[in-house]
């Protein structure tokens, strides 16, 4: 299984070849083709020791919606990255 040797492996770029498909088919939720990417990268470099267990990888995946989430309002709320300014 793909997401087994990429979680196995310490080479990097081993979370490259790993789609989301393979990551619904091993179990981990909220994984579309647009948050991939970003799925990718946090796999790739936060510190968790290998091989990972699919709960590890679903924590992974948990807090990268999460940074998004909050990233995404706090541009939102922002004036100077494109948000409303605050109502006076």
């Amino acid at each position: 299984m793909k997401i087994n040797a990429a979680s196995a492996s310490s080479d990097s770029d081993r979370w490259k070849n790993v789609n989301e498909t393979t990551l619904v088919d091993a179990g981990i939720k909220d994984v579309t083709a647009e948050n991939l990417s970003a799925f990718q990268y946090d796999l790739e470099t936060i510190a968790t020791l290998y091989p990972r267990t699919i709960a590890q990888i679903q924590a992974i995946v948990d807090e990268t919606i999460q940074k998004t989430m909050v990233n995404t309002i706090y541009s939102y709320l922002d004036p100077l990255c494109g948000g409303s300014p605050p109502l006076p």
